[in-house]
């Protein structure tokens, strides 16, 4: 039995497509949000951007789409059934061209990588500054070298030789790879648990999330997890 796609997937999930073509993977990942549900079954999503620009998918063009639902994630392929504006928002109609599936993830999917950071503690009250202003360079520069070891667009896992306590908070910079240039990452992170680095005694492994990180650089972070999952896979 096919699942239902308005029973999982709500307006405001974030979705990533991938251009379908001939039954391969294009290089391009797009990343929206759900809009809305129309009465006849198509799905209404916000045109994606790159930089300050409406990316116009073609009508007629196949993705390969993969929604991220409170439940977790699903997949489907979809197709550009028409174009149009709604109160100042760039919409794509889509329609679902095979069943939705469940994938087997969590609902930001983390990605096992090896990428290098720096980090630095804050005091609470930069934090609260950085509620107020949403600005980091008034903030200590980071310093301390650091391993990122999985991540996702919510979190991560990091091992340093530095020790944090859990439930502080860390300013961090790093870059990830792209296909077109590196994406540089300026972020505050909140540590929620830590542990001894399997194999490494010295060394400590943490984990936490991404404390408020815009919609931009949160998009920009599942594109690299898509990017590098589709080399992985055309590598195999």
């Amino acid at each position: 039995m096919s699942l239902d796609i308005e029973e999982v997937v709500r307006p405001g999930d974030k979705i990533a497509i991938v251009p379908y073509v001939s039954g391969d993977e294009a290089d391009k990942t797009y990343v929206s949000k759900v809009f809305d549900f129309t009465d006849d079954g198509n799905i209404e999503v916000l045109m994606p951007m790159e930089g300050t620009k409406i990316v116009l998918l073609p009508v007629g063009a196949e993705f390969d789409a993969t929604f991220y639902a409170k439940k977790g994630m699903y997949g489907c392929r979809l197709k550009v059934a028409a174009r149009f504006k709604e109160d100042n928002l760039f919409i794509l109609s889509f329609v679902q061209v095979t069943d939705l599936e469940k994938l087997q993830r969590r609902e930001f999917y983390r990605f096992d990588c090896v990428v290098g950071m720096n980090s630095c503690e804050v005091l609470k009250d930069d934090v609260d500054k950085f509620d107020e202003t949403g600005l980091l360079n008034f903030m200590p520069e980071p310093e301390g070298k650091c391993v990122i070891i999985d991540i996702s667009g919510g979190g991560m896992r990091f091992i340093s030789s530095e020790h944090y306590e859990p439930g502080r908070y860390l300013r961090i910079k790093f870059i990830l790879p792209g296909k077109n240039a590196p994406r540089k990452f300026d972020l505050l992170f909140l540590l929620i648990a830590e542990r001894p680095a399997p194999n490494n005694p010295k060394n400590t492994e943490y984990r936490g999330k991404f404390y408020h990180i815009s919609n931009q650089d949160q998009d920009e972070i599942v594109k690299y997890i898509f990017e590098q999952e589709r080399l992985h896979r055309k590598s195999n």
